[in-house]
C-alpha cells in the first residue's frame, strides 16, 4: 500500500519534507536557472508563504559539501546528470536566518545577531586545526564561536567583519568559494523602523553587520496593509481593482526608497508592492534604478 503523504505545513527543512514522508512540489529547477544566469548577488522578493525559506533550505542542501545526494532522487534537477556531478555538494555553504533579530532595543538585536553568526560558525569546527590557516586564522575562529555564561561573547567590534571573515576562512580552507545564503535579510532594519532605534541602527558601528534593505519585512503584511489604510481615494483603489482583475497598470518604480521615507507618499505603495514581489514587471524599463513599468500581479 502506497504511503500517504502529509501536508508540510510550516516546515521549512527541505531535507525533513524530503526524508519524513511529506508533499514537496518540485522547485529544483530554479538551481538550473540560478546556474545559467550567474551572478555575485541574488534576492528573491515573494510575498510571505511562496516558499522562499523552503527553497533556501534546498540550495543549501544541493551545494554544501557532503549534502545527502539521494534527497534529490526523482527530482527534476536530479536527471540533469552533468550540472549535479559538477555543482552537488562542491561548495562550503554559510546559511542564516535574520528572522530572530526582531529585538525591543538596538542592544537586544545587536546580541541576537551575535547568536545567529555564533550558531552559524559552530558548524565549523574544524577551522580551529585547519592546516591550511595559519595560527591567527585559527584563533579569529576560536573568537567567534567562544562562549561564556551560554551566550556567544565575541567582542562587539568584531561583529561587522564577523560573517564576511568565516567566508574567508572557509574559502582558504576548501580552496573553493563560499555560498552566502541568508533568509528574512530585512528583519533587522524592519524592526530598528518599528521599533524606534532605526537612525541608531543605520549610523552606529554595526551597519555593516546588518544587510543593507530598504523595504519593511517581506514575510510581513504589516507595511502593505498601512497602505491600504491610507487609501482613501477612488483612484487608487481602481487600479488595486484593476490588478486583481489580472490587468496591468503604468507606475513608477522607486528602488531607494528609504524607510522613513516610505509613507510619504501613498505612490510609494508600488514600489513596495513591486519590491516585495506582489507585482511583477511586464514591461523592461531602460532606467534600473528609478523606472516607469507596466505592472501586473506575480503569478
Amino acid at each position: 500500500m502506497r504511503e500517504q503523504l502529509k501536508l508540510p505545513i510550516g516546515i521549512e527543512s527541505f531535507s525533513k519534507i524530503r526524508t519524513s514522508g511529506f508533499y514537496y512540489v518540485d522547485k529544483t529547477r530554479l538551481i538550473e536557472q540560478l546556474l545559467k544566469n550567474p551572478s555575485e548577488v541574488n534576492l528573491f522578493t515573494r510575498p510571505r508563504r511562496f516558499g522562499k525559506s523552503l527553497n533556501m533550505s534546498m540550495l543549501q542542501n544541493f551545494f554544501e559539501i557532503g549534502c545527502n545526494k539521494m534527497l534529490f532522487d526523482g527530482l527534476d534537477i536530479f536527471q540533469n546528470t552533468a550540472l549535479c556531478d559538477a555543482y552537488m555538494g562542491q561548495f562550503p555553504v554559510i546559511s542564516i536566518t535574520l528572522k530572530g533579530v526582531d529585538g525591543q532595543t538596538y542592544a537586544d538585536a545587536v546580541a541576537a545577531m551575535k547568536d545567529i553568526i555564533g550558531m552559524e560558525a559552530a558548524r565549523f569546527p574544524f577551522l580551529a586545526e585547519s592546516t591550511n590557516l595559519t595560527d591567527t586564522e585559527k584563533d579569529l575562529y576560536r573568537g567567534y564561536v567562544q562562549v561564556e555564561n551560554g551566550i556567544f561573547s565575541m567582542p562587539n567590534e568584531a561583529l561587522p567583519a564577523a560573517l564576511r571573515n568565516i567566508s574567508l576562512l572557509l574559502a582558504k580552507h576548501f580552496q573553493k568559494e563560499v555560498i552566502i545564503l541568508i533568509d528574512e535579510y530585512d528583519v533587522p532594519l524592519a524592526k530598528a523602523f518599528e521599533n524606534g532605534y532605526y537612525e541608531q541602527m543605520i549610523f552606529q558601528d554595526y551597519v555593516n553587520v546588518f544587510p543593507e534593505n530598504y523595504w519593511i519585512n517581506t514575510s510581513s503584511n504589516d507595511a502593505v496593509k498601512k497602505f491600504i489604510q491610507m487609501s482613501d481615494n477612488l483612484k487608487t483603489k481602481r487600479e488595486i481593482e484593476t490588478l486583481l482583475a489580472g490587468g496591468e497598470i503604468i507606475k513608477e518604480i522607486h528602488q531607494e526608497l528609504i524607510y522613513p521615507e516610505m509613507y510619504q507618499s501613498l505612490e510609494n505603495v508600488w514600489s513596495l508592492l513591486f519590491m516585495t514581489g506582489y507585482l511583477t514587471q511586464r514591461h523592461p524599463a531602460a532606467d534600473s534604478r528609478n523606472h516607469t513599468a507596466g505592472c501586473h500581479p506575480a503569478g
